[in-house]
C-alpha cells in the first residue's frame, strides 16, 4: 500500500472507508507497508473498516457455500507464519490465501491452498510493451513474477500492483495483467 514512510497512512485509512465488499474488506500486509512504521498503518486500516489478516484466517459463507480466507503477514520482515494462518481451517474447505510475496507458492501448494493472491514484484515495473508477461525486470529475480501460475490443483495470481519501488518509473507494465 505504501513505498516507504508514514506520510500516506491517513489517506489509506480514509480509502478503506470507501471500499465495500459483500463479505467484508480484507487486507494483507506487504514488505513496504513496514518500511517506516507498520503498526499505525494496521490501526488506520482497521479504523477505515477493513480487516487486516495477519497470519490468520476466517470462514466466509454465502448462500450455503463456504471458503476459508487466510493471509500470511510479510515474509521479508520475517512476520509470515503459514501454519498459524491455516490452523483454524476446517478439513477439506476450499482455501484462498492472501500472500504478498509469491515466491513461497510451492509451500502453499503443499498445504493444499487452492488460490493464492500475491503481488510484490510490481510486474517488473519495466518491461517490453505487450510482452510484459515474458520480458520484465522482475523475471530476473522471481520465478512467479506476473500473471497466473498453476501447480497441481492450486492457482497463483501475481498482480502487478499500481505503484513503483526503487526508480519511480513504470514502463510497459499496466496495473493489471493479461496472462
Amino acid at each position: 500500500m505504501v513505498t516507504s514512510g508514514v506520510a500516506y497512512h491517513e489517506d489509506i485509512g480514509k480509502l478503506m472507508n470507501d471500499l465495500r465488499g459483500k463479505d467484508g474488506v480484507f487486507v494483507s500486509m506487504g514488505n513496504h507497508d513496514y518500511f517506516g512504521e507498520g503498526e499505525p498503518l494496521v490501526t488506520r486500516i482497521a479504523e477505515g473498516g477493513a480487516r487486516v489478516l495477519r497470519n490468520e484466517g476466517i470462514e466466509v459463507e454465502r448462500d450455503g457455500a463456504r471458503l476459508y480466507l487466510a493471509a500470511v503477514d510479510d515474509t521479508w520482515t520475517r512476520r509470515a507464519n503459514l501454519e498459524r494462518a491455516l490452523e483454524a481451517r476446517p478439513d477439506g474447505m476450499p482455501t484462498v490465501l492472501l500472500a504478498h510475496d509469491p515466491d513461497r507458492f510451492p509451500q502453499y501448494v503443499k498445504k493444499k491452498v487452492d488460490l493464492v493472491l500475491a503481488g510484490h514484484t510490481h510486474g517488473g515495473q519495466i518491461a517490453v510493451p505487450f510482452l510484459a508477461r515474458h520480458v520484465n525486470a522482475s523475471k530476473l529475480a522471481h520465478h512467479y513474477h506476473l500473471g497466473m501460475y498453476k501447480e497441481g490443483d492450486a492457482t497463483l495470481y501475481v498482480h502487478p500492483g499500481l505503484g513503483t519501488t526503487g526508480p519511480p518509473i513504470r514502463l510497459g507494465v499496466a496495473p493489471r495483467s493479461s496472462s
